[in-house]
Parts: structure tokens; C-alpha cells; sequence
């Protein structure tokens, strides 16, 4: 398969669950990644739009996006699997309205 380098503005993933975090401003989320493995991690409100979240599309190939979160500035968020991930481009949704 080829992949794709560009520069790709943030989109929406949507998420297979979204509840509350331990803490008041943050979200437990969770996606499955295009192996079927489920990706779970704490994410501030600030980064979950109508459900999904917002993330940066890092490649591309024919049926997956390579998603990452940038601008983290605190070491206890993120997902506990890693930080990219293949996902299924239909897990994609639109651009993110700045």
C-alpha cells in the first residue's frame, strides 16, 4: 500500500465512547483502530467536538488516515496504547471549524 504525506487541516474521529474523566475538565475516549484494537485515553474538553475528537492527520493510504493529538502540554493525557494510529477513513468526519 502507498502512503500519502501532505498537510492536512484538523478533522473530527468520531469515538466509539466519550464519559466523564476523573477530573471535571477532562473525557475518557475510546476508537478502534483499523485492527479492531480499542485505543482509550484522558483528553481535555477542549479537544472533544459533538462526540469526536479533534485530531491531526499525520498520512494517509488507501483506507486508513494516520492520526496523532498534538499540543498535549500535560504528561497525563494522551491514549495509554502509544500515540498514532491507523484508523479506518470512514472514522473520519469534517474539517474542524477554528
Amino acid at each position: 500500500m502507498t502512503e500519502v504525506m501532505m498537510d492536512y487541516p484538523k478533522r473530527l474521529l468520531t469515538l466509539e465512547s466519550v464519559s466523564r474523566g476523573m477530573f471535571s475538565e477532562e473525557k475518557l475516549v475510546s476508537f478502534k483502530d483499523v485492527n479492531g484494537k480499542v485505543a482509550s485515553g484522558f483528553y481535555p474538553d477542549g479537544y472533544i467536538q459533538d462526540g469526536s475528537l479533534i485530531v491531526d492527520i499525520l498520512s494517509e493510504r488507501e483506507d486508513a488516515y494516520l492520526v496523532t493529538v498534538r499540543g498535549m502540554q500535560c504528561g497525563g493525557y494522551g491514549f495509554f496504547q502509544g500515540s498514532n494510529f491507523w484508523v479506518s477513513k470512514d472514522l473520519i468526519g469534517e474539517e474542524v471549524k477554528k
